[in-house]
């Protein structure tokens, strides 16, 4: 019988360390060539909507899974279909939003987690939505932050974001007016946006920063200058 995961029941059961574990081994696999991965592939619907897709098999595990999603009139709609490979039976259709914002931020944490310099305390985030949340969280899973500074486009969502994750992480985040003045000093930065041009500039950074930029999946989207 196939398995129907709600977003609800993702949210009540998947934690951000859960999350990294899960990413980290399954880089491992990938390494080793026991995980077969296809890159994200989609056309364009009717009226400027977008489909996408990419999917991936663990075979040591016996698993295969594929993450497709719409984006019509600014919705983003997710779905993970879950086969066994041994009998080609569909074991789960699973709701993905919530699974691919702690995702999306795992990976960033994994790579933080091994690029990142172990003494990085000071941290900064470009953009404020859900993706940004989990990218801030899974940083703090992985280094001891002491200081967040926090820059999106709205003067209310930033403050609103500043709250939420210093109250979420224990860490004081705090809104500043510009990706400049976010990214200056900061051991850690975090790009999370639409942007479709730079909005950090390499003249900002200072030696040694960790730089996890997860906003430009398309061809018409760039987050970092040359």
């Amino acid at each position: 019988m196939t398995l129907h995961i709600s977003e609800a029941q993702v949210r009540s059961v998947l934690t951000m360390s859960m999350a990294i574990d899960a990413v980290e081994e399954i880089s491992c696999k990938q390494a080793s060539g026991e995980v077969i991965v296809h890159p994200r592939r989609r056309f364009e619907l009717p009226a400027g909507g977008f489909f996408h897709y990419m999917a991936a098999a663990d075979l040591k595990a016996g698993y295969v899974a594929m993450k497709q999603y719409t984006f019509v009139r600014g919705k983003i709609r997710f779905l993970v279909p879950l086969y066994e490979v041994a009998t080609g039976d569909l074991v789960a259709l699973i709701e993905a939003d919530y699974m691919g914002q702690l995702r999306t931020g795992a990976a960033s944490g994994v790579a933080t987690k091994y690029l990142a310099r172990p003494d990085a305390r000071a941290a900064a985030i470009i953009g404020t939505g859900g993706q940004a949340k989990t990218q801030l969280e899974a940083i703090a899973a992985v280094r001891k932050l002491e200081s967040v500074r926090a820059y999106g486009r709205d003067p209310e969502r930033r403050g609103q974001f500043a709250k939420e994750m210093t109250r979420r992480l224990g860490v004081p985040v705090t809104g500043v007016g510009s990706a400049s003045e976010a990214v200056r000093g900061a051991d850690i930065v975090c790009t999370a946006t639409t942007a479709s041009q730079p909005i950090v500039m390499g003249t900002d950074l200072g030696n040694g920063v960790h730089i996890n930029a997860i906003g430009a999946n398309h061809a018409h989207k760039r987050e970092l200058d040359d």
